[in-house]
């Protein structure tokens, strides 16, 4: 069986999570990983649900929509800022 290196994972996946952020500020974590699969795995290593890389991905959108929401807060930039929104 294949060693499978959390560090290593979770490093790849905050160097790219930016990558995968949509309009709203979120993270599409699903996509997060899967482009650590095809670049970093087999391509389909994440077919198995339970695979860790699932765990960590939703841990590293987590980690990034939390510390871009503290930074937009301690701005003054609202959720819909710059959007029409009033």
């Amino acid at each position: 069986m294949k060693r499978i290196n959390v560090k290593a994972i979770k490093a790849w996946m905050q160097r790219h999570v930016s990558e995968y952020v949509d309009e709203c500020g979120e993270v599409n974590a699903t996509k997060l990983v899967e482009a650590w699969d095809f670049e970093c795995a087999s391509g389909q290593d994440t077919l198995d649900p339970d695979h860790i890389a699932w765990d960590i991905g939703a841990d590293v959108a987590t980690e990034y929509e939390k510390a871009h929401t503290q930074s937009n807060e301690r701005h003054g930039l609202g959720y819909m800022q710059g959007r029409g929104a009033s």
